[in-house]
């Protein structure tokens, strides 16, 4: 009797809360490894969506390290998810500022359904300046209009991947390095007065 009960009660919650089984939507950021000179794309995706019909984010990144060129749709799976759904999309919008992309946002206009799953919202096209990493961090996010039910990827780019990408895709800290010249000047120091501390052996 008891495990009628519970069997009656988990399949009535599965009609009352059907949408608990479902993971939340995350938008992420690509990352890349580049050389300096390298123009490359950044690819901004969506994962677990349902019927997304609007996007909207920030993108901020280090100015010195790379520049924004541009942004663009084109052959996304959000614009595939418009011409399957009978719709059309208003055009993607945004501006470009040293460092940040702001407001970059597109929507779907009469369509029956919106994008559903995982697909690439668009593609950003970035130099690489100098070399370094630059954390690609996503703010200001809507999708369908709401800045809530769902996470963020941020992303990252390491530019000279051998040389800017060692101690685990971080460069060291200036601190880091000073510390590391101490301490081997320290062992160089302390093995030459180790030396000159041996008496020389009698013949």
């Amino acid at each position: 009797m008891f495990r009628r009960l519970v069997r009656t009660l988990a399949l009535a919650a599965v009609f009352v809360f059907p949408t608990m089984g479902h993971a939340a939507p995350i938008l992420s950021a690509g990352s890349a490894t580049v050389t300096v000179g390298d123009t490359f794309t950044i690819p901004i995706s969506v994962s677990g969506a349902t019927n997304l019909m609007a996007f909207q984010f920030d993108l901020s990144y280090n100015s010195a390290i790379l520049t924004a060129l541009s942004f663009t749709d084109v052959g996304s799976a959000f614009d595939l998810a418009a011409t399957a759904g009978g719709g059309s999309l208003t055009g993607i919008t945004g501006f470009l500022f040293p460092g940040l992309l702001s407001g970059v946002a597109d929507s779907m206009s009469g369509a029956f359904a919106g994008l559903s799953g995982s697909g690439v919202l668009l593609q950003i096209e970035f130099k690489a300046l100098a070399s370094g990493i630059s954390d690609l961090t996503l703010s200001n996010v809507f999708l369908d209009f709401s800045d809530a039910g769902f996470s963020v990827a941020n992303g990252q780019v390491c530019v000279n991947g051998a040389k800017a990408c060692d101690n685990g895709g971080r460069v060291p800290e200036p601190g880091t390095l000073a510390l590391l010249g101490l301490g081997w000047g320290a062992l160089r120091l302390r093995s030459r007065f180790t030396r000159r501390a041996i008496p020389p052996a009698e013949g």
